[in-house]
């Protein structure tokens, strides 16, 4: 996961993928030109080199569809500059959320929707297309399925060596003195969570994969809470992310 050159054919994002891009995406539309348009590049390069393919849907995905996919990873990367989700192989676009066998809930109850997002050890990122349009609709309120799982592709490289039952919580491309202080701080914010005196998604608490993840996704949609609650944690995403001109 990093640099490399692209042998895809890639097109730069239009003015109308921009204006869609502006309304649908708060950090896109708070970024610095500079960062922006790292963020634009990150986001073409991601539409022709990553498969985006949907699954039980009557018709092709629209273009917009794949815009917020590609958003959803590079709000994270955008501060890297020539970073490329190489560790993604393909995102499964699903019509609703699923269960843990990947069926799609139906009106029979065949199917009972848990998850709204997954993310493989083999490059497979899934996401319920509703959920993942809910979670730019409300971009403040500390939940993004989008932010959470592009997060586990961050930190799945170090699940075999992280956490007490093998399962990750740190981003693979942190090491030394910095994951240290970032594994800390996450511990903190754990504790913190299970007293109730956190801003983030109680979930966190499901294993130290899920506690990152989760802070991600307060990061960009709970800053000032995050910042507030848990300022060390908030100053090293900051750090990690490299967006300060953004924040």
């Amino acid at each position: 996961m990093g640099l490399f050159k692209s042998k895809a054919v890639v097109t730069p994002l239009s003015e109308t993928d921009r204006k869609f891009l502006l309304e649908w995406s708060v950090p896109y539309s708070e970024m610095t030109p500079a960062i922006k348009a790292e963020f634009e590049d990150q986001v073409a390069h991601f539409l022709a080199g990553r498969r985006i393919t949907g699954v039980g849907f009557s018709g092709a995905l629209e273009r917009e569809d794949r815009l917020l996919v590609a958003a959803s990873a590079c709000t994270l990367s955008a501060g890297w500059p020539g970073f490329r989700w190489t560790d993604v192989s393909e995102v499964l676009l699903y019509p609703d959320d699923f269960d843990r066998d990947f069926q799609i809930a139906d009106e029979d109850g065949g199917a009972t929707a848990e998850l709204s997002g997954e993310a493989h050890p083999w490059g497979t990122v899934i996401l319920s297309l509703p959920s993942l349009e809910d979670s730019f609709e409300d971009p403040h309120d500390g939940y993004h399925v989008g932010y959470h799982e592009f997060a586990h592709v961050l930190d799945r490289d170090t699940a075999s060596s992280v956490g007490p039952s093998g399962d990750g919580g740190l981003p693979s491309n942190i090491t030394g003195k910095f994951a240290d202080l970032m594994g800390r701080a996450l511990e903190k914010t754990r504790a913190a969570l299970a007293l109730e005196q956190s801003p983030l998604d109680p979930y966190g608490l499901e294993s130290p994969a899920e506690l990152w993840a989760v802070a991600v996704e307060g990061f960009f949609e709970l800053s000032s809470a995050l910042a507030d609650a848990h300022p060390d944690l908030h100053q090293l995403l900051d750090l990690y992310f490299n967006q300060r001109p953004r924040n």
